[in-house]
């Protein structure tokens, strides 16, 4: 809760007015955003990540286009563990302050 309050302080009053509706959206749990079980080295690496890091559902879909773009420059035909794990580190702005 206190980083939802963080966030909502960064935005300004003018810029809250002109949005008309104000809802809140519970948080994706992993396995509900997947739609399939970990069974994977990088699924469970990207599970880790979420959990441990606060990633939002928004920064894990960046992390696999990242992680796709990577296994794609080495000419892989499946992302690896090791393509997420550096699409993780190339997001690090995303992770929630501890």
């Amino acid at each position: 809760m206190p980083q939802i309050l963080r966030y909502r302080s960064k935005i300004s009053g003018p810029l809250m007015d002109r949005i008309d509706i104000h809802i809140e959206v519970p948080a994706v749990r992993y396995p509900d955003l997947t739609g399939e079980a970990s069974g994977e080295d990088s699924k469970a690496l990207l599970e880790q990540a979420i959990d441990k890091l606060g990633l939002s559902t928004r920064a894990y879909t960046r992390i696999l286009k990242i992680a796709r773009t990577i296994a794609d420059l080495e000419r892989a035909e499946e992302i690896a563990a090791q393509h997420v794990s550096e699409a993780i580190q190339y997001r690090s702005l995303d992770r929630t302050l501890l």
